[in-house]
């Protein structure tokens, strides 16, 4: 019983809310399965951008995809 509650909370804890209360931190593979491709292209494209590549370039969109 105490493994299957540690199992519980450890999948609670890697899938816990983001900032605006939405199920699945930025990144988790439940705010993949909630989140538009737009918001999942913004989101990464400040990452990509934070890396120095700019927005419209083949090397952009490969640091996204």
């Amino acid at each position: 019983m105490q493994l299957v509650t540690l199992a519980v909370i450890g999948i609670f804890g890697l899938t816990r809310c983001d900032e605006s209360g939405k199920f699945g931190m930025e990144g988790s593979p439940a705010w993949h399965d909630r989140t538009s491709a737009a918001e999942k292209s913004a989101y990464f494209g400040k990452a990509c951008r934070s890396y120095g590549f700019e927005y419209g370039t083949p090397d952009m969109a490969q640091c996204i995809g």
